[in-house]
């Protein structure tokens, strides 16, 4: 099977972070966290820390209190408890490789459970008044078809690791 060609006019390429994916969605009345691996986020994390080890969904919610982060708006707002909202949750207490100074929740995602449409993840960033992954852009930026292996490489030496998606929908 051979994959299908990039649609180089609306691809996106993203820096992919060195942390834990994490996702905040709405369920029985409440925000809850999963994480890649457990839906409850209770997979224990901070193995070296001098604090102790913790659910990684504490992680979570230390570091968005600590950075600030607003909830989605409540209930009322179709549109917020509706999305799943994803994260790269990047920490000095919960290295992988890179060793984060500062503790940080990235959104790298949006999906409205409703339509199943990812949504441009940059405005809804700005309203939760968290960072999100800039992208590379091909077609409507800068950057161009041929210089996408050479962000690759360049990121690849960096100890970065880049990936990409299709945007029509977005």
């Amino acid at each position: 099977m051979e994959a299908a060609d990039i649609d180089w006019a609306t691809c996106r390429v993203f820096e992919k972070l060195d942390g834990s994916l994490t996702i905040l969605y709405w369920l029985h009345g409440s925000w809850q966290v999963a994480s890649s691996g457990k839906p409850d986020a209770s997979s224990m994390v901070a193995y070296n820390d001098p604090g102790g080890r913790l659910p990684m969904r504490e992680l979570f919610w230390q570091t968005w209190e600590e950075r600030g982060y607003r909830l989605p708006t409540p209930p009322g707002d179709d549109r917020s408890h509706y999305r799943c909202y994803m994260f790269e949750l990047t920490s000095p207490r919960h290295p992988i490789v890179v060793q984060y100074s500062d503790a940080a929740l990235t959104l790298i995602g949006c999906r409205n459970m409703h339509t199943l449409q990812e949504e441009d993840p940059a405005p809804i960033a700005a309203a939760l008044a968290g960072g999100y992954n800039k992208k590379w852009m091909c077609g409507r930026s800068a950057v161009k078809r041929e210089q996408v292996p050479s962000l690759l490489i360049l990121s690849a030496g960096q100890h970065r690791l880049c990936m990409g998606r299709k945007t029509k929908a977005l």
